[in-house]
């Protein structure tokens, strides 16, 4: 898949209060690819779904930390 489906598929759930335990299994085996692949805004909708639904993502989460420098240095703030 893509990066971006993965993410909108992780915030439509997210946003209509449906778990998917499978798929957020899944976001968090291919966080590395996730963050490799992906673009900031791909990786902030992963991150609010997991917040959101309450998914705990260590892997997500640890690989989000490694890579805080470039996430901050490559994301877009919203105004």
């Amino acid at each position: 898949g893509k990066p971006q489906n993965v993410a909108n598929s992780v915030w439509a759930c997210a946003t209509l209060g449906v778990e998917s335990p499978r798929l957020f299994a899944e976001l968090e085996k291919s966080a590395a690819w996730l963050v490799r692949e992906g673009k900031p805004q791909h990786i902030a909708n992963s991150v609010w779904a997991c917040a959101t639904l309450g998914v705990e993502s260590p892997k997500l989460f640890d690989v989000l930390e490694n890579n805080a420098a470039w996430l901050v240095r490559e994301g877009n703030p919203q105004a």
